[in-house]
């Protein structure tokens, strides 16, 4: 069955990361004081990198974890549960 609000593919998952990725271990080391919670949630200005330090921190995890960036296109919350 389609749905009526698919989702992109490049959402579900994280950016490609460039093998000269400068790593940002204080952020790394931030984000590790959360990694039993539920969620993480990450804000800085636009062009920030805010995915890039995700994506980095995330190749380190040793956990399952999920991809979703939101958007301003998320903002009606039907559409986002759906």
């Amino acid at each position: 069955m389609e749905s009526d609000f698919p989702v992109m593919l490049t959402k579900l998952k994280p950016p490609h990361l460039n093998d000269d990725l400068v790593t940002r271990l204080n952020l790394i080391d931030r984000l590790d004081t959360r990694i039993n919670r539920i969620m993480a949630l990450v804000s800085a200005p636009s062009r920030f990198g805010k995915p890039t330090l995700v994506a980095d921190w995330l190749r380190s995890v040793n956990q399952p974890t999920s991809w979703y960036p939101l958007d301003q296109n998320d903002n009606n919350l039907l559409i986002f549960l759906r």
